[in-house]
């Protein structure tokens, strides 16, 4: 679970973004798989930041919260209540095809959506990320490995490369190794190789819908989110937000705004709104501009 870190410098390495763009173009070009069906891991890059805690779909918000178990439900355009699902559940909340994914003390459980019909998947899958009928998940041992629910057999990806994050797009898992190094490897574990060698230690990855891997140095965080032109991040003063771009060009007096000061957990953000947790588990919500703050009840 997502906790309260020291303060690092922010994902992936130097220079990463100009040279993942274009990668990442190339990628779109090429054929798919049936097993992976486009756009599947949307929701879970946008919510790799704040450890599956948050996701939307089709107007609604499925959260579970930091510190206590549980899986809540509630529309994303209204503040009329938030209904608790599930009692089980601490993170890596995911939705692909009306199966709805989760983790509960690191067992991989799908549901219906409104928590029915449960069933373990795996005993033991940290991280999972279910992309078309794949899952891939790091095992006790750290090493990468894959599920189908097609086959329902396991296998092996990488052994031995101490993963720190993964996240998969197209053909390619993208990865931090232990040496803080982003690779890239297929999905049957060859051609596996260094993708961007980090000056600074990467410790965090995040594509946004497959188009934008964060540029290093920008700001010092512990947790961020990113989706199209916005970041949310929060650093040991509060929370802030900014337009990535801008930031990026260095526009002359431009500098990110405070949302909120405290101590706050799993950030997230949807086409309207900021989503955070403050250490009593509330659920905040706030417009991208910075106003109508809510609390999700």
């Amino acid at each position: 679970m997502l906790q309260a870190k020291r303060v690092k410098v922010i994902a992936a390495a130097f220079s990463a973004f100009v040279a993942f763009f274009a990668i990442a173009l190339c990628l779109i070009i090429n054929s798919t798989p049936d097993e992976v069906v486009s756009g599947t891991a949307g929701n879970y890059t946008i919510n790799i930041a704040n450890g599956g805690y948050l996701v939307e779909d089709e107007g609604f918000l499925f959260f579970s919260k930091p510190n206590e178990k549980g899986i809540w439900r509630t529309e994303t355009d209204k503040n009329n209540g938030a209904k608790k699902i599930s009692n089980k559940g601490d993170g890596f909340l995911q939705n692909l095809k009306n199966t709805y994914y989760y983790n509960d003390d690191n067992k991989l459980i799908s549901c219906d959506w409104d928590a029915k019909n449960q069933k373990t998947i795996l005993n033991y899958a940290k991280k999972p990320l279910a992309v078309g009928s794949l899952i891939f998940y790091i095992d006790k041992n750290n090493n990468l490995c894959k599920y189908s629910t097609l086959t329902n057999k396991n296998a092996t990806i990488l052994k031995d490369k101490e993963v720190k994050e993964f996240l998969v797009y197209y053909r390619r898992i993208y990865y931090v190794d232990g040496k803080g190094d982003i690779c890239k490897v297929g999905f049957d574990g060859n051609n596996n190789e260094v993708f961007i060698k980090a000056k600074n230690a990467a410790s965090r990855l995040s594509i946004d819908g497959g188009k934008q891997l964060i540029k290093a140095n920008i700001v010092k965080t512990s947790e961020y989110a990113i989706f199209g032109e916005y970041l949310v991040y929060k650093n040991e003063n509060g929370i802030y937000h900014c337009n990535i771009n801008k930031l990026i060009k260095k526009e002359k007096g431009y500098k990110a705004k405070e949302l909120a000061k405290g101590e706050f957990n799993a950030i997230s953000i949807d086409d309207d709104y900021f989503y955070y947790f403050d250490n009593n588990d509330n659920l905040f919500r706030i417009k991208h501009n910075g106003k109508n703050i809510q609390t999700v009840k």
